[in-house]
C-alpha cells in the first residue's frame, strides 16, 4: 500500500469527527457540561507538574495508568505493550536482550531506536531498561520521533515510566504474593509515608521473583532458563514550600538467571522448549539507578534539573554452539556508567503568555548533557578433539560524550487553533578502542574516533473542533547517532526518519468512550539493522532506506461502573526501499523486521459488588498478531498467532485475592530469532514464547 492508497483512508478518517459531532450535540442538551480530554499524563518525564498532558498533543500515544497496571497485573515492559498498536517487544530468556520496536523501526540492544526513560532519565542500553516494574504509576509509548520535547533524541519514540510519588500526608503500604506453575513465586510489597508532615515524604517497594524454566535439556530433563532477582526502590520527596520541589529516586535489580534457551527454529517447532546442550551456562544482571529532580517554579518561568546515574554489569557463561556437542563456550563481561543531566525552562505551569486578546503562548526550552563508559572483555573458546584448542579474547570499550539543545513554541489562536513549532540540534562525539587476540593467531587491535551532529526539526497544526474532539497534523524529524561497533569490525552512520502523521483524539457518549486514531507515513533513511557475526558479537550497519506506513487505534469504553470494554488495533507495511543492501544482496521491498503487518487486542473488565464492600471481577485480554519476519533477509518469520489472558478474583478495601492463567490455550510461537553463522552457514535461531502459566495471587493493602 503506497501514499496514494492512504489518502483514501485518510479521507474516510475525516467521516468519524462529523459522526462524533452530531452525537455530541444530542448529548448537549443533557445536563453534564462537556469536558476536555482526559488529562491522563504529564507531557514531560521529567517534570510531573505540568498540565499539559499527553492526549493534548499532537502524536500517537497510548497511556497505561495505575489502575490499568494493577488490574492486568503488569510486570514488565512486555505485558503493558499488548494495548500500544503498532509496538513489537523482543524479549530473550536472558534479561538484557529486549528490544521493543515502534511501526518497524528499532535496533540492537546498546543503540536502540525507541528510548526507554525511566523516571525522565534516557536507558542508553536495553541492559538497564528491562527491569521489573515496581512501583510503577503510569507507562506512556509515544510513537514517532519526539526530540523537540525530550532530553534524548530518537527515530521512533520513546517509552516512559512513571514511578509513584511518595505522599506527605498519610501513612499507607501494600503487600501481594503470587505463586504458580513452573515454581513461580513473587513477593513484594511497598510503604510510603510522612517523615515531615506536609514536607517530606518517604517511599520504599521491594520485592523477589523466581520461576523455572520454560526450557528443558532432551537428554536429562534439567531445566535451561530459570529465572530469580531481587529489586528495590527508595524514594524521598521534600517540599519545604510551593515554589521548591526535590525528590531523590534510587532503584535497583540483581538477576541471577539461567542459560539462554536458543535452538534451531525448525528444532522448537517440531518440539517446543526441548533444547539438546552438552554444557549449562548462566546470566546475570546487576543495575543501579539513581536519580535526582529537582524544580523550581519562579513567578515567571520553571526551572527543572533531572540528574541520573545509570549502571549496569552483566556475567553471561553460555554453550555457545546451542548443540549437544562440545565446541564452543563463550564467556561475556560487560559494564556500563552513564551520566545524564538535564535543564529544562518553561513558562509557569498552566500560565501561557497571554500574546493578544485571542492568542496565547506555552514555550519551553532545554539542554541535555551526557556521558558514558562501556566496558566488554569476551573470550570464545573452542574444543573439538581432533583439533587444537582455540580461543578469540575481545577487550573493547566505548566512550561517548553529548550534548543536545531543543525547544518548542505553540500559539493558540481562539482557545482552538495549537501551531506548534520545534527544533533539535545534537552533537556527539565516541571514541573506541578494541583488541581482538586469536590464540594461535595474531592481535587486531582499532583505535578511533569520530564526531556526529544532527538537526530535528518538529512542525504541527492541531484544532479543537469541540472541548471533546481534536484533530492534528504533524510533521517531525529524528535521528539516531551513528557509532563504532563494540568488537572494532566498523563504524555506522546516522540514522534518520521523517514522520508525517495526522490524526484525531477525543471522547463521546458523555466521557463514556475514549479514542485516539492516527494515519502516518515514515521515511527512513540510513536505516541501522544489528546482527550477529561470526565472533559472536552484535554489529550495526547501515543497510540503506526503507519506509512504514499504516494506521493505528485505540479506545476505552465504560459502558457503566461494572463493565469496562477497552482495545487498540493496527495496520502496517513496513518495508526496505531504494539503495538497501546486506551481504551483497539486494534486500528492496523486503519486510522490516519485527514489524507484525496487524495487531489486535481486546479486552474486558466486569465488577459485581456483594454485600459488605466485597466486590468479585473478571478480565479478559485476546491478543492477535499478524504474520513478522525475523530478519532484514526475510528468510523466514512466525506466522499469525493468537494468545488469551484471564483473571477472577474478589476484593475489598484492604485486600483481594485472584486466580488468572496467561496463554490460557497453550499457543505454541517463536516470537524472537537470528541468523547465527557460527560454524559456517547461518543457522535460525531463536525461543519459544512463554508457555501457558497459571497460578494464584493474594495480597492486602494497609
Amino acid at each position: 500500500m503506497h501514499l496514494n492508497s492512504l489518502s483514501i483512508q485518510i479521507a474516510a478518517l475525516l467521516i468519524l469527527p462529523c459522526l462524533l459531532r452530531a452525537h455530541a450535540q444530542d448529548e448537549a442538551g443533557k445536563k453534564e457540561p462537556p469536558r476536555a480530554i482526559p488529562e491522563h499524563a504529564p507531557a514531560q518525564p521529567a517534570d510531573p507538574n505540568l498540565t499539559r498532558h499527553l492526549l493534548d498533543l499532537p502524536l500517537s500515544t497510548t497511556v497505561s495508568d495505575a489502575v490499568t497496571l494493577e488490574s492486568a497485573a503488569v510486570r514488565s515492559l512486555k505485558d503493558a505493550a499488548i494495548y500500544a498498536p503498532n509496538t513489537f517487544m523482543t524479549e530473550l530468556s536472558a534479561r538484557k536482550y529486549s528490544n521493543p520496536y515502534f511501526r518497524g523501526i528499532g535496533a540492537s540492544a546498546m543503540n536502540p531506536g525507541v528510548i526507554t526513560y525511566i523516571d525522565g532519565v534516557p536507558q542508553f542500553s536495553a541492559n538497564s531498561s528491562n527491569l521489573e516494574l515496581l512501583d510503577i504509576q503510569q507507562i506512556d509509548f509515544m510513537r514517532g520521533p519526539v526530540g523537540a520535547l525530550y532530553g534524548r533524541n530518537s527515530v521512533g519514540g520513546l517509552i516512559h515510566l512513571n514511578s509513584s510519588r511518595p505522599t506527605l500526608s498519610t501513612w499507607s503500604g501494600n503487600a501481594e504474593s503470587t505463586f504458580g506453575n513452573y515454581g513461580l513465586y513473587d513477593f513484594r510489597g511497598s510503604l510510603t509515608g510522612p517523615l515531615i508532615q506536609d514536607q517530606l515524604g518517604f517511599s520504599f517497594a521491594g520485592g523477589y521473583r523466581e520461576r523455572e524454566g520454560f526450557s528443558h535439556n532432551a537428554s536429562n530433563g534439567a531445566d535451561i532458563d530459570h529465572r530469580s532477582a531481587w529489586f528495590g526502590k527508595g524514594q524521598l520527596l521534600w517540599q519545604p514550600n510551593e515554589e521548591l520541589e526535590v525528590r531523590l529516586i534510587l532503584a535497583g535489580e540483581s538477576a541471577k538467571d539461567g542459560d539462554y534457551a536458543l535452538q534451531d527454529v525448525s528444532a522448537l517447532r517440531q518440539q517446543e522448549r526441548q533444547l539438546t546442550r552438552n554444557f549449562y551456562g548462566h546470566t546475570s544482571r546487576d543495575v543501579i539507578q539513581p536519580t535526582l529532580q529537582i524544580t523550581y517554579h519562579a513567578e515567571s518561568y520553571d526551572l527543572i534539573s533531572n540528574t541520573g546515574l545509570v549502571w549496569w554489569r552483566t556475567d553471561d557463561l553460555t554453550d555457545f554452539d546451542y548443540t549437544d556437542q562440545p565446541l564452543l563456550i563463550r564467556r561475556d563481561h560487560e559494564r556500563m556508567l552513564t551520566l545524564t543531566q538535564e535543564f529544562r525552562l518553561q513558562n509557569p505551569t498552566g500560565s501561557p503568555i497571554a500574546l493578544a486578546p485571542h492568542a496565547s503562548l506555552q514555550w519551553h526550552a532545554g539542554l541535555f548533557l551526557f556521558h558514558s563508559q562501556y566496558r566488554q572483555n569476551a573470550a570464545n573458546k573452542s574444543d573439538i578433539g581432533f583439533l587444537p584448542v582455540a580461543e578469540t579474547l575481545s577487550q573493547s570499550r566505548l566512550n561517548q560524550s553529548g550534548i543536545g539543545f531543543y525547544g518548542q513554541g505553540i500559539i493558540t489562536l481562539w482557545d482552538q487553533l495549537n501551531i506548534l513549532a520545534g527544533l533539535r540540534l545534537d552533537i556527539e562525539h565516541q571514541n573506541t578502542k578494541a583488541i581482538q587476540t586469536i590464540t594461535p593467531g595474531s592481535t587486531q587491535i582499532v583505535d578511533a574516533a569520530r564526531t556526529f551532529a544532527a538537526l530535528s526539526p518538529q512542525l504541527a497544526i492541531s484544532y479543537r473542533f469541540q472541548p471533546e474532539l481534536m484533530g492534528y497534523l504533524s510533521l517531525a524529524g529524528g535521528s539516531k547517532p551513528g557509532g563504532f561497533n563494540i568488537d572494532g569490525s566498523g563504524e555506522f552512520s546516522n540514522e534518520r526518519t521523517w514522520n508525517y502523521e495526522m490524526g484525531i483524539k477525543g471522547h463521546a457518549f458523555r466521557n463514556h468512550l475514549n479514542y485516539t486514531l492516527a494515519v502516518f507515513y515514515t521515511d527512513i533513511q540510513d536505516m541501522q539493522i544489528s546482527q550477529i557475526e561470526s565472533t559472536g558479537s552484535y554489529i550495526n550497519t547501515n543497510v540503506g532506506n526503507a519506509r512504514s506506513q499504516g494506521i493505528e487505534f485505540g479506545l476505552d469504553y465504560r459502558y457503566c461502573d461494572r463493565l469496562m470494554f477497552f482495545g487498540s488495533t493496527s495496520w502496517q507495511d513496513a518495508r526496505f526501499t531504494s539503495g538497501t543492501i546486506i551481504d551483497s544482496m539486494s534486500i528492496n521491498d523486503r519486510n522490516l523486521p519485527y514489524a507484525p503487518e496487524y495487531q489486535v487486542t481486546l479486552g474486558i473488565l466486569t465488577e459485581q459488588p456483594l454485600r459488605r464492600g466485597v466486590t468479585i471481577y473478571a478480565r479478559a485480554d485476546i491478543q492477535l498478531c499478524g504474520a513478522f519476519k525475523y530478519s532484514a533477509q526475510n528468510n523466514t518469520g512466525q506466522d499469525a498467532y493468537t494468545l488469551a489472558n484471564f483473571r477472577l478474583g474478589i476484593r475489598c478495601a484492604s485486600w483481594f485475592s485472584e486466580l488468572f492463567v496467561n496463554n490460557a490455550f497453550n499457543i505454541d510461537y517463536v516470537p524472537v530469532a537470528m541468523n547465527y553463522p557460527i560454524f559456517g552457514s547461518p543457522r535460525l535461531i531463536g525461543e519459544n514464547g512463554a508457555p501457558c502459566t497459571f497460578g494464584l495471587r493474594v495480597g492486602m493493602k494497609f
